[in-house]
């Protein structure tokens, strides 16, 4: 359940929910393909900007995947064969094992926690770290 922020009118420093996340990717192509066919991401409209890239739609919060100029602000190509201490984007998922068993049919390398229980980690085309995240039972 979200927590509400509270309405702070004279605080002029009062942030309000994230409106958008920053992604940089390699591929405009390769990115809309895997973030709307594989993980069913809705694209969002996007202005008209100098710089290749998409908007995403993931419920009230945006994801902006952009192709930088400069190569140096990609992600650097990894393998995940561990949970990964490092910037992430997390999306909860109904339920973890489909998720999982999905993108693994899709030759996709998953790996599951080694910390939490139904948590596990992939990467995109570009090298950016995802989680995804499944309510436990209670108990």
């Amino acid at each position: 359940m979200p927590v509400e922020t509270p309405q702070l009118p004279d605080d002029p420093i009062h942030l309000g929910r994230v409106q958008h996340v920053t992604l940089c990717v390699t591929d405009e192509a390769e990115s809309r393909a895997f973030y709307t066919q594989v993980l069913g991401l809705a694209e969002a409209n996007r202005p008209p900007l100098r710089m290749p890239g998409l908007w995403l739609q993931v419920g009230a919060t945006q994801i902006h995947l952009m192709v930088p100029p400069d190569s140096a602000e990609l992600p650097r190509p990894r393998a995940l064969d561990r949970t990964p201490i490092a910037p992430h984007l997390a999306f909860e998922v109904p339920a973890l094992e489909p998720m999982v068993s999905n993108l693994r049919a899709r030759g996709i390398a998953v790996i599951l926690s080694e910390f939490v229980e139904g948590q596990a980690f992939l990467t995109d085309p570009s090298g950016n770290i995802l989680e995804l995240n499944a309510p436990l039972p209670d108990g």
